[in-house]
């Protein structure tokens, strides 16, 4: 990665950092995978798709996600729709909560790549905390309610799971993600996907490997 590339990734995780923690001071995550993304998933194509984790917390009630428009060459970019389950044991365990669906406008066109958006960083929310049970293996499942999808994904840089795609694991690869349990409410966390968007493409237009 060039020195430009380095400097803009600099600035994304500095403001990453500043929004999270001014955003809600009650949130507290608990197991993620925040590396940059190298590789884009479609969640139809590779579904069952999602990430196996290990919480340290009794409880969940938000999930956040990087994603993208899946769009063709020369298309205009359209707005997804998504949701995530958390399944206990496996991606074909059974279902602990559903979040509520969230409407994605996507990011803008990475440069000189017509195929993808710039990701999002996408929070879903549980209406009602997810129940769990310290120590114990969980999964989130995220799947498209209207429209195709890029979920975003990171080598094998988290411990305590891992990607599954087409419902197999992925020893090799881990999705972006940040689980935890924000009180009142993790609304607030809407606001740091807008201003990432544009940062985030300035770094992902370079050394970008996209799967559709």
């Amino acid at each position: 990665m060039n020195s430009r590339a380095i400097r803009w990734l600099g600035l994304v995780t500095v403001l990453l950092a500043a929004s999270i923690s001014s955003a809600n001071a009650d949130t507290i995550f608990d197991q993620t995978n925040t590396g940059t993304p190298e590789t884009f998933s479609a969640t139809l194509t590779f579904g069952p798709i999602g990430q196996s984790f290990t919480p340290t917390l009794t409880s969940l009630n938000f999930v956040n996600l990087m994603t993208a428009a899946a769009v063709l060459q020369g298309s205009a970019l359209q707005p997804y729709t998504l949701e995530v389950d958390i399944h206990s044991q496996s991606i074909f365990g059974t279902i602990l909560g559903t979040s509520e669906p969230i409407t994605v406008q996507p990011g803008p066109p990475v440069e000189g790549n017509g195929k993808f958006s710039a990701p999002v960083l996408t929070p879903f929310q549980f209406s009602t905390p997810v129940a769990l049970v310290p120590g114990d293996l969980y999964v989130i499942q995220v799947f498209a309610v209207s429209e195709d999808a890029l979920v975003g994904s990171t080598g094998n840089t988290y411990a305590g799971g891992t990607m599954i795609a087409n419902g197999s694991v992925q020893p090799e690869s881990d999705l972006w993600f940040q689980e935890g349990i924000a009180t009142p409410e993790p609304d607030t966390l809407l606001l740091l996907g807008t201003g990432l968007a544009g940062l985030l493409a300035a770094v992902l237009c370079t050394n970008r490997r996209l799967i559709s």
